[in-house]
């Protein structure tokens, strides 16, 4: 319980600050148990293994909300008309996040700023989903 508060102080703290690559974790989903992978192999939820394409740094984007950059390929996280990806970071409200803490199980929502979408992780594979409160759209931060 200890690492997972203190997982929720970190991201909380990267979201109203600039990260580093101290900051940097991984997104491991609550019901898949896969982590957002951003490699070669493309965007995807995958099992979490620790490696640089699998940690996010999340910086604030200065209105409240986060910007999540993979600290390996230096991508973020986009969700546009063309869903859910990783593309160069370019400052737009598409790739803006508001981060919900679920107090309870302690994980993470990620709510687009533009599409108002969710990033959810289910059977239908890592993309961007109407918002629904389900296990598929929570992920644990687990710093390292």
């Amino acid at each position: 319980m200890t690492t997972v508060l203190a997982a929720a102080a970190a991201l909380s703290a990267a979201v109203t600050t600039s990260a580093t690559a101290a900051d940097a974790g991984e997104l491991k989903n609550l019901r898949t148990g896969a982590c957002i992978d951003d490699s070669s192999l493309g965007l995807r939820g995958f099992g979490c293994n620790g490696l640089s394409y699998q940690m996010w740094l999340n910086y604030g984007s200065g209105n409240g909300n986060t910007v999540l950059k993979n600290a390996n390929t230096g991508r973020c996280l986009d969700d546009s008309g063309a869903g859910l990806r990783a593309i160069p970071c370019n400052g737009l409200n598409y790739q803006n996040w508001r981060a919900t803490l679920d107090t309870v199980k302690w994980a993470w929502t990620f709510q687009n700023e533009n599409t108002g979408r969710c990033i959810d992780d289910s059977s239908a594979g890592l993309r961007s989903f109407p918002c629904n409160g389900l296990s598929y759209q929570k992920f644990y931060y687990q710093g390292h």
